[in-house]
Formats: C-alpha cells, structure tokens, sequence
C-alpha cells in the first residue's frame, strides 16, 4: 500500500484502486494508465468489472475518489498473452483452420502436384545414439550373461559384475565431444543467447518419459464424441514453487476431475489424505464436491471467498470503498466434476491454481493446444497423460538440507511444512525418544524399497 495525499491507492481491499489528488495532478488517473501500467491486464478486463466505468473515455482524467474494481489476479502472474477465451470454441476455429489448409493442399496436389517432403533427419541426436550402442551391446552380451550366471548358481549380487558397460561409457564420451560448443557452431551455444534457453526449461523434456509413466489413471467416463481433433496442454508446476515439473495433454470433453485424479507428488499418498481439492482457474473456483457427503470435507473456496477487509484501527475513518469488494467473494464456484475442459474461460500462460488432495498447493498454466492428426494417442482412455516431464531430482532433508530424505511425517507438530520431509539421522534427532503413544500423532511415510529417497 502507499499513501498519496493523504488518501491510500489500495484500501484493505486488494481488489480496489482509488484514483489520488496526486493521480489527478500528474495526469496518471486514467483507465489506459491503470490498466496497462499499474495491474498490466487489458482495458476490456478492466471495464468488465466496473459498468459505472464503461463509457469513459480511455484517456479521461478520472476524479479523486474515484473507485476502481480491478480483475481477480493472482501474485504469480505467469506470462499470460492474449484475452480470455473459451477452449471448446478456440478448438472450434482450429479445426476450420486446418480443415481449409487441408482443403487447399488436397487442391495444389490435383492442379500442381504433389508437396515437397520435409528434409529427412540425419543427425540422430545424444540420447538416440546412446541407445543404439546399448541396444547393440544388449544383444551381444546377453548370451553371454545368462550362461555365467547359472555358472554361478543364479546369484542376483553377480550380475553387476558380469555386464561390460566400456562401450557405452566411451560413446557417450565421444557423443559428448561431438555435440561440444567447440565442434558445432550452433547460434544456442553462444553465451548471449543462453538466456532463451534456461536450465528449467532443458530439464522439462518428453525424454524423461515412459511407457510405465507416461498415465496413472485413464478416464473411464463414456466418450460420446465422434471425433477428437486437438488436445490441450497444462504445464503443471512443482508443489509450494514456481518450477516447472511435468506437463499433461487433456480432451476438450474430459471432466476436470479426469486431471485431478491423474497427478500425482510427492506429498499425495496412496489414498487421498484430503478431499477439499480445487482449482482456480479465470477468476472461477472449480471444487472437487464428489465427497460432498463424506465425513471431512470442507468447501476451502467458500472461507477464500468469505474473506472480508478487516476493520480500520480504532479513530480511523473508513476508507471510501470498504467492504465494496471483499476479495475473491465475487468470484463463482462451480463444481469439477461436472465441468469440462472445454467450457473453461482461460488466456494463455496466466497463473492458475491447483489445491491437490494431498494438501498440496500448484501453480499451473494453459501452454496451448496441439492437433491430433498423426499422433499415436487419441483415444479417451489414453487421456489424461503427460507430454513431458522434469528429470527426477531428489529432495534433500528440510531441517539439514544435506543429505536425502527418506521419511515423510505428515501432521509433525515440529515442522510447519505437511508434510516434513527428513533424513533418518534428523528424524532420529527430532523423535528418537517419543513414546508409542506420542508417534500416533503424526503419519509416518517411507519409500516402498529399502534405500530409496523421495524425488520429485
């Protein structure tokens, strides 16, 4: 907040501006200057909100006092291009975009000829050229192993020492030294292009996929589609960050509910340890209400929205616009399980949220659609499922931050993260000496294997 003659910009309402005498008399209190260099959202979005405002002029002087509504926004903003659209109707146009490019290149092929083909790929990239020399050497030494090992009576501790990976190591070492800076002259390696192509970014990859990981849970629902021509692409955040983790393509006619059930992390359990999820997406919460009837749940956006500017100190006259609109009150509530992807109002790159049921909270965003015309996966059961993912990284002890963490307590009076993520040296430091009765409050979580970390 800032004070400017003596009236405040922003009352306890964030979601309210109010034009200044200083505003006034430095020709700034204009409904161009708010919205496109003081909250950076289109003037549309802006008079949207404030219909007593629609009529004036864009360039006009507003008078001090004046009160203006601004869009619900979120502190992350993300970089959101564009108005808001809805999805079922941009899909709509991108078929009769690519219906009539069909059309005109079925029509240059019977009057001219046939289109010239792309350039076929030479150059196989690092990763491809890896896999050929492990697949080649698969080939040759696995005859060679499984005669050895039942030499040695099937002993499943000899194995390691009976593969020779020297031919693997020395190709990726000469793959290394061929893709090097010094040997192509590549405009992506010189060091002032490096910031288009950041280290998140590289991580993100659809390499970091497979088969057994590519679905968690398809969607059984009915399809009454005849056709499915594009699918739509979240980029899904890492929890409480601002790093991107993994991305998922989805159907226009899915249910919500069909993505929030397919993501999992770290802190979602086997069974849902929360059934208060939701997502907020285009100034609308989505709630997850199929346990409406259940023990437990609790409808998380009712107390967002029934948050109310609290009341000025005591001698302080109220500012002009309090209690005009009390946060994300104005905002509607729908239900995720009966609301489609493509009924959803979104702009491309803006910030969303995702509250999991694993008391998780997730930054997210609409990346944008892709046509499905020659891809593999079509069908509705193959839906939801990711595009590409972040290389697993493993999270380190939140109390030492040195060594991996390999137990997770979920309710630890102890830590203010849920859930706390420790090393067993920590966790032994911390509640060793806790009785039977006193470990029962809290959950204790460890990887199903023995020796493994928890990663995201």
């Amino acid at each position: 907040m800032s004070n400017q003659g003596g009236v405040p910009h922003y009352s306890l309402d964030p979601f309210t501006y109010v034009v200044t005498r200083r505003d006034v008399e430095e020709g700034s209190a204009t409904l161009m200057r708010i919205a496109f260099e003081d909250i950076r959202v289109p003037l549309a979005d802006l008079r949207a909100v404030n219909s007593n405002l629609k009529d004036v002029p864009a360039d006009e002087i507003l008078p001090v006092g004046t009160v203006v509504r601004l869009p619900v926004m979120l502190d992350q903003r993300g970089d959101a291009s564009g108005p808001f659209f809805i999805l079922r109707d941009a899909e709509r146009q991108l078929k009769a975009c690519e219906d009539r490019m069909f059309c005109l290149a079925s029509e240059w092929e019977r009057d001219v000829g046939p289109l010239p083909q792309p350039v076929v790929r030479k150059v196989l990239s690092k990763n491809e050229q890896v896999l050929q020399v492990v697949e080649s050497e698969v080939e040759r030494q696995l005859p060679k192993i499984q005669k050895a090992y039942e030499t040695l009576g099937n002993k499943d501790q000899l194995l390691q020492y009976l593969v020779d990976v020297e031919r693997v190591k020395a190709k990726e070492v000469e793959v290394e030294k061929e893709f090097s800076a010094s040997n192509i002259p590549l405009a992506s390696y010189d060091p002032k292009y490096a910031l288009l192509w950041s280290s998140s970014q590289r991580l993100v990859s659809e390499d970091n996929i497979t088969d057994h990981s590519i679905q968690t849970k398809a969607d059984t629902d009915e399809d009454f589609c005849m056709e499915h021509t594009h699918r739509w692409e979240f980029m899904i955040l890492a929890p409480g960050s601002m790093e991107e983790w993994e991305a998922w393509a989805v159907l226009s006619c899915q249910k919500l509910t069909a993505l929030l059930d397919a993501i999992t992390c770290t802190p979602r359990l086997p069974f849902s340890l929360s059934k208060n999820a939701f997502l907020f997406i285009g100034e609308t919460f989505y709630i997850d209400d199929r346990h409406r009837n259940e023990p437990g749940f609790e409808d998380l956006s009712a107390v967002i929205r029934g948050c109310v500017p609290s009341a000025p100190p005591h001698g302080e006259p109220p500012a002009p616009c309090r209690g005009a609109n009390a946060a994300f009150q104005r905002c509607p509530v729908r239900s995720a399980a009966e609301v489609t992807f493509g009924e959803l109002r979104v702009k491309q790159g803006e910030t969303c949220v995702l509250r999991h049921a694993g008391c998780c909270t997730h930054y997210f965003y609409l990346q944008g659609p892709r046509c499905l015309r020659g891809c593999p996966r079509t069908q509705r059961e193959q839906f939801p499922h990711r595009t590409r993912r972040r290389r697993d990284r493993v999270l380190r002890c939140q109390m030492c931050h040195q060594f991996p963490s390999s137990i997770a307590l979920y309710g630890d009076e102890l830590s203010m993260e849920n859930p706390a993520l420790y090393c067993t040296i920590c966790y032994e430091y911390l509640h060793g000496g806790e009785s039977e009765a006193e470990s029962r409050n809290y959950l204790k979580v460890m990887p199903q294997n023995v020796g493994d970390y928890f990663t995201c």
